[in-house]
């Protein structure tokens, strides 16, 4: 008997793109690509490989997909207005988009109750005669919980616990000793 190969899972593989702090993309690549959705618009490859080397010689910034690279970008961005190599109207209309970058970036925060894990550096580059310096291929880690599943379940559980407690007052009221009635209030009669 053969084993049937149309149940097999074809495999998934992490995007190769690499950030400029040297960690390595985490999201699937697309179908039979080499980047994810994000980073696949941003690294199409050129294709003439003399106009690349030619871009190299001129200013580039790297993509402000990151904190680190708002950083290198902002550093590149004083070192040329101390030089004398960039117009202060030029340089103004950069850093104000990297300010805008910066403040659309998540904001970095921390749960208390999951381990941090950190993210590994890429430790080899694979470079490709159009797309560049690549991290190594790899396949892609089983997919985790957003955060938006993550607040979710969190709410649910409090929800849970708020209700618990509600029932638990309810049953210590019923249950509780009658109280001593206090007689009404009479009005005494008018004189």
């Amino acid at each position: 008997m053969q084993a049937d190969t149309t149940t097999e899972k074809p495999k998934r593989y992490q995007c190769r793109h690499i950030f400029t702090d040297g960690r390595r993309c985490g999201s699937a690549s697309l179908r039979n690509e080499e980047f994810c959705y994000f980073h696949h618009g941003t690294r199409t490859p050129v294709s003439d490989p003399s106009a690349r080397k030619a871009r190299r010689e001129t200013f580039d910034l790297p993509l402000p997909e990151d904190r680190s690279a708002i950083q290198i970008s902002i550093g590149q961005v004083l070192q040329r207005i101390a030089s004398n190599d960039l117009d202060p109207r030029r340089a103004s209309l950069l850093l104000y988009g990297l300010q805008i970058a910066s403040h659309n970036l998540p904001k970095e925060h921390y749960v208390k109750d999951q381990e941090l894990i950190p993210l590994a550096h890429v430790e080899e580059v694979v470079l490709h005669p159009e797309l560049g310096a690549l991290a190594p291929e790899a396949e892609a880690s089983p997919r985790t919980r957003s955060e938006r599943e993550r607040i979710l379940d969190w709410r649910d559980r409090d929800l849970t616990d708020r209700e618990l407690k509600l029932r638990d007052r309810e049953v210590k009221i019923r249950n509780a000793e009658p109280r001593p009635s206090i007689p009404p209030f009479v009005f005494p009669a008018p004189l």
